[in-house]
């Protein structure tokens, strides 16, 4: 392909290496010059070339290659020929003569192939003999991993299966034409081999083309470990294609910088899709602590990351998120859940549960995490810190924010503790909807902030945040007797909830809107469209913030940005009677009329 192939007028030395003119007539036309140092002559009548190509490079079983070649000089019929075929691979090799010029594999084992034509035309003059390393790769479309299998590549029974995953997926076929599937074998699997991705970190394996990783259908019946010596880990998971599916994955890593917090310790996805997965059991051997899942891109969907503790004698110091960073791509329907680190080592940590930057959160459960920040400011979460993206229909409960600073006199602690919440924290130009807060809690038991709140808290940087129809209830700030649901300082609040959480205050605004809210302190006519009433929910003891037909809460927020086609926490449709209701709810009871018939 390099001959007579320096075209659209760039520029070339008059002579190649040897001397030789530019350009001299090669196979196409003598206007243009070679790439490349040498510059190649056509044939002369005594002469002849040899080449080859193949119907394709890379192929799965069952397959036919075609290998064609191609003679130039002064006699191009082919005479007889032989070619050399060679599984470098399996380290087999064989020889086939020909009457022409074309060679037919059917079905050839899986490896790549180096491959040789000898050729001679119908004269019985010779070519130079004609190689091409690595010309054809033969791959299974399925490979296996198994804790008790032979590791005979390429690894495509459950009898020859790989004890490690990295080379199975390896071995196994993946392309836009076809994708492949690792199936691995139920088990617990002790900390595995690592192998480096080509961010320079350790990884299980990277799945960087067209492959289904594929467990069991209880997750917990396949448990992958791993060992990181840097901040790899896990599974890599980067091409569209790809899938990961049924695997419980735990693990340590060793994070040496601060900034490892953008690396993930069990799943880092950037493309491609996760699913019936479980992360638990995750920690730090490093300096600073690295989210067990991050997410730059692609869909985590119906997995739990659950129990990943950072103990009192972890190394870590506390970055990010402990369950899941997100900055782009889709979370959906997880769980997160029981994440946690202790104060003394909470550092910069953003949240318990869930940090956002980006990408879509939907229909997610975020529950029972501790989050806290310890001599440092930074706007922290018990449950999620949201800075940007979309977060909806999503459940923010039981988590805690314990963050705490000393009692040194030098230290402002009131600035240190400012903007914390228990269940959710809006710091940036996020799109926050259809989520119920409730259950969390603050414990800030140093000279507390204002600033705080135990269930919802916008800061001064969500001046571009919109949070609607969002409940906030039986939310406790454990420690201070200025108790409220939400701190508001920027962005705006709209067809909200905020009730029943503590008997003081429920909430503190120093800028922002609050529009079409319930909340006790509310004045009512003020053109605001707040509510100062009792919400009516179905029964708040037993976590039941669904409406009652008779509340005020039914029909009485904004409508706008809301359609038909919108659905709210429940799954149910807005808007279902005159108007939008108030809250993460819509009430689904309607009132009818009675007849009576004599």
């Amino acid at each position: 392909p390099c001959r007579d192939a320096v075209t659209g007028g760039a520029a070339w030395v008059a002579d190649d290496l040897l001397g030789s003119p530019r350009p001299l007539d090669g196979a196409t036309t003598g206007d243009y010059p070679d790439m490349g140092c040498y510059e190649l002559a056509a044939a002369g009548d005594d002469e002849v070339f040899a080449a080859f190509s193949a119907s394709r490079q890379h192929a799965y079983l069952p397959c036919e290659i075609t290998f064609t070649g191609m003679l130039e000089g002064g006699d191009t019929t082919f005479g007889p020929s032989a070619w050399l075929v060679e599984n470098t691979t399996l380290g087999t090799s064989s020889r086939i003569a020909t009457p022409a010029g074309i060679l037919v594999l059917a079905n050839p084992a899986p490896g790549t192939y180096d491959v040789t034509l000898y050729a001679t035309n119908s004269q019985g003059i010779g070519a130079d003999a004609y190689p091409i390393v690595g010309v054809l790769t033969v791959q299974p479309t399925d490979t296996h991993v198994s804790t008790n299998g032979l590791h005979i590549w390429p690894y495509d029974t459950p009898a020859n299966a790989a004890t490690n995953l990295f080379e199975a997926v390896g071995a196994v076929y993946g392309a836009t034409d076809y994708t492949g599937t690792v199936h691995v074998a139920a088990g617990d699997y002790a900390p595995l081999q690592l192998a480096t991705a080509a961010n320079g970190f350790s990884y299980l394996a990277t799945l960087d083309k067209p492959v289904s990783v594929i467990g069991s259908d209880d997750p917990a019946a396949t448990i992958l470990r791993f060992h990181s010596p840097n901040a790899g880990g896990g599974l890599y998971v980067a091409n569209e294609a790809a899938l990961v599916a049924g695997l419980t994955l735990s693990g340590k890593t060793t994070s040496a910088g601060s900034d490892a917090y953008h690396l993930g310790q069990a799943f880092q996805l950037t493309h491609g899709t996760v699913s019936n997965c479980v992360v638990r059991g995750c920690g730090d051997l490093g300096q600073h602590t690295q989210p067990p899942v991050v997410i730059q891109g692609g869909l985590m969907v119906d997995c739990a990351i659950r129990d990943n503790l950072h103990p009192a004698n972890a190394h870590g110091f506390g970055r990010a998120g402990l369950g899941v960073y997100i900055m782009g791509g889709e979370m959906r329907r997880c769980d997160i859940s029981g994440n946690s680190i202790p104060y003394a080592r909470a550092d910069h940590l953003c949240a318990g549960g869930v940090y956002q930057t980006g990408g879509i959160v939907r229909d997610c459960t975020i529950t029972n995490n501790y989050g806290a920040r310890w001599v440092n400011y930074n706007p922290v979460a018990g449950g999620a810190r949201v800075d940007g993206g979309l977060m909806e229909r999503c459940i923010i409960a039981g988590n805690i924010n314990g963050s705490y600073t000393n009692n040194n006199a030098n230290i402002d602690s009131s600035a240190w503790l400012k903007d914390s919440a228990g269940g959710l924290l809006v710091n940036g130009a996020a799109i926050v909807r259809n989520c119920l807060v409730a259950g969390n809690c603050a414990t800030n038991p140093l000279s507390p902030s204002l600033d705080t709140a135990a269930g919802l808290v916008l800061t001064a940087s969500a001046s571009g945040a919109a949070v609607t129809n969002i409940t906030v209830a039986d939310n406790r700030h454990l420690t201070q007797g200025d108790q409220r649901a939400a701190y508001i300082a920027a962005g705006r609040l709209c067809n909200a909830i905020l009730w029943g959480n503590g008997t003081a205050s429920d909430v503190r605004q120093t800028g922002g809107t609050i529009t079409y809210t319930c909340l006790a302190s509310a004045t009512t006519g003020d053109g605001s469209g707040n509510l100062a009433s009792n919400p009516a929910f179905k029964n708040a003891a037993a976590g039941d913030y669904r409406l009652l037909l008779a509340s005020p809460c039914v029909d009485a927020g904004c409508d706008a940005g809301w359609t038909a086609d919108d659905l709210d926490l429940a799954g149910n449709p807005r808007i279902l009677g005159k108007r939008i209701d108030i809250g993460a709810y819509e009430n689904t009871a309607t009132s009818g009329t009675m007849l009576m018939l004599r």
